[in-house]
């Protein structure tokens, strides 16, 4: 954290993950609004997004070379409450994935690190086609998880 009372810009918070794991940025594509995530909740979207980032390059997208990745976030309003919506969606082209038989240490953060940390909505769903992970932020309150980054110009 640079700056620790301004939080951190969501897609750079993305970005520095995938490059972490040295994903090339032709096989992923990240979209959503300008979004600062709060300091207390930096940490634990970090190590969400570095967890499903690791568990990709060994088991997932990114496990052979035609594998992709498609990020993307919104802000959207539920019970009077704005939420930031994220969306999590691997492309492979090889064997299908199954729920693992054991829930490791990435599952357990998406599943309830997530939920217990940030109130959190999360859901992971298993296809052919590739794993989908939502997450599911509230924000847009005083002591906001999240809010709408009105510092920076739109695209």
């Amino acid at each position: 954290m640079r700056s620790p009372r301004e939080g951190i810009d969501f897609e750079e918070l993305v970005h520095g993950e995938l490059l972490a794991q040295a994903v090339p940025p032709a096989r992923f594509r990240v979209a959503g609004p300008d979004t600062r995530i709060s300091a207390d909740a930096a940490m634990p979207m970090a190590l969400a997004l570095h967890e499903l980032a690791v568990n990709a390059v060994i088991h997932g997208a990114f496990a052979n070379a035609q594998g992709s990745l498609e990020l993307t976030w919104e802000h959207c309003a539920r019970d009077g409450r704005e939420w930031l919506r994220v969306e999590w969606q691997e492309a492979t082209t090889h064997e299908q994935r199954h729920p693992p038989t054991m829930k490791g240490f990435g599952l357990e953060l998406i599943e309830r690190s997530l939920p217990y940390e940030l109130d959190a909505c999360t859901r992971v769903a298993w296809s052919p086609g590739g794993t989908r992970i939502g997450i599911e932020i509230p924000g847009g309150q005083p002591a906001s998880n999240w809010h709408r980054d009105e510092r920076m110009p739109p695209p």
